[in-house]
């Protein structure tokens, strides 16, 4: 039954940073997994962290792009642009 936590974590990131879509809220997600051995058999083999799902954010700014990164996704679709 994580789908109602899921939804709430992603509707929490959405409200955090409004221009952010649903790739850069979904990296936030996955990223802010806690990893648990127990789930292995899931597809990202982590428990949800909303905490650390809504305070992952890479830092260190990239020449050209001036807004913080809030996703690997982000940088990699800065990066190919």
């Amino acid at each position: 039954m994580a789908a109602p936590h899921v939804t709430g974590v992603a509707a929490l990131l959405a409200a955090q940073d409004p221009t952010r879509d649903w790739r850069a809220i979904k990296n936030l997600i996955l990223a802010g997994g806690d990893p648990d051995p127990d789930l292995s058999a899931t597809i990202s083999g982590k428990r949800l962290d909303a905490f650390s799902s809504l305070t992952c954010t890479i830092r260190r700014s990239v020449p050209g792009f001036h807004q913080p990164l809030t996703s690997f996704l982000a940088l990699l679709e800065f990066l190919s642009s």
